[in-house]
């Protein structure tokens, strides 16, 4: 047969480890090309997982008219760097498969970095609190898309304004009211509930918030959200946790910048934190409010739902149950390695 593929036909490509046997492969794909797709060039293979090492390649096609195979291609050898999953919780497991399954592309120092971020939550016990974990600075707008706790919640544009993403840094949604995060409190069914509850948020720029940079106030209920401001801002920094009412234990009290979380502990009490450059503050309760009903309207990340434009780059956020001083500590060192290791701090 010819060696032209078009669309329907699909490419089938193995691995095996170099100068191996290829009736014992590492790793085999089939991919069925669509109609709007080059069909020149290499093929991400997304079975695995694999070890780092020299790998012998090749590909063929396969003709969906008859059948018919093509001969297989000349054999590459190539050598991956790929993060080894065989020490990793069940939890960072999962995540990889999902990212796998996407057919998103990652690499080993990145990988690295997750895995340790997720196996080190799973250890501290801070990652059943989770209802999801967004990791912004990512690779890529792709993978800073997804939910590292679930396939539920990945972030979406609104009415089609995609935010500005830079590698390893985060997105900035200043053209939009923020990335729908499909997450609505009182619908969610997750560990978040209405005496029990967090939101984080981590900001990459010492500036003035515009309109907040995580949560809602739209709707009915409660609200949630994170409000970071510099010292010389005009209002200070502000946080709400199932709750429309409350003093801001922040005040001017912080840069604008870093890793921001607000822990709903009761119904009457919710404690603030903020860590920056290795440096964690609790900054009290801050006369809490009491919380009264569950937001029932999604929050927005880069943004807040019914406030506006957000202007800030985010780098991370988080949602779920409460979280001890002991698990914010460990939460906020955990993101800190990440950040370093990415290069993000």
């Amino acid at each position: 047969m010819d060696e032209f593929a078009v669309a329907g036909d699909s490419i089938h490509s193995q691995l095996q480890v170099s100068g191996g046997d290829w009736s014992s492969l590492a790793a085999s794909a089939s991919h069925t090309i669509t109609s709007d797709e080059i069909t020149s060039g290499d093929l991400s293979l997304t079975q695995g997982p694999l070890a780092s090492g020299t790998y012998d390649w090749r590909v063929r096609t396969r003709r969906a008219s008859d059948g018919q195979y093509s001969a297989w291609s000349n054999v590459e050898t190539k050598t991956l760097a790929i993060h080894d999953q065989s020490a990793d919780t069940v939890e960072a497991k999962a995540y990889f498969a999902r990212v796998t399954s996407a057919g998103l592309e990652s690499d080993k120092a990145h990988d690295d970095a997750i895995a340790d971020l997720i196996n080190g939550l799973v250890a501290d016990g801070v990652w059943p609190k989770l209802d999801a974990l967004w990791l912004t600075a990512a690779s890529s707008l792709a993978v800073a898309r997804l939910n590292l706790v679930s396939s539920s919640f990945a972030l979406e544009d609104i009415s089609g304004n995609v935010p500005t993403f830079v590698a390893d840094r985060g997105i900035k949604c200043s053209n939009s009211y923020g990335q729908s995060t499909q997450y609505t409190p009182s619908t969610a069914g997750g560990v978040l509930t209405l005496n029990s509850a967090h939101a984080m948020v981590w900001t990459n720029e010492a500036i003035d918030s515009a309109s907040g940079d995580f949560g809602t106030l739209a709707g009915t209920g409660d609200w949630i959200f994170i409000y970071t401001d510099t010292p010389t801002g005009p209002f200070g920094n502000s946080l709400r946790v199932n709750t429309t009412a409350g003093g801001d234990p922040y005040g001017h009290a912080t840069s604008g910048k870093g890793f921001y979380l607000g822990s709903r502990d009761s119904n009457t009490v919710r404690t603030a934190y903020h860590g920056q450059d290795g440096t964690l503050t609790n900054h009290g309760t801050g006369g809490s409010g009491t919380a009264s009903a569950l937001p029932n309207s999604e929050l927005h990340l880069g943004g807040v739902n019914g406030n506006g434009v957000g202007n800030k780059q985010v780098s991370a956020a988080s949602v779920g149950a409460s979280l001890t001083p002991t698990q914010v500590t460990a939460y906020y060192s955990r993101l800190q390695a990440y950040m370093t290791a990415i290069g993000n701090v």
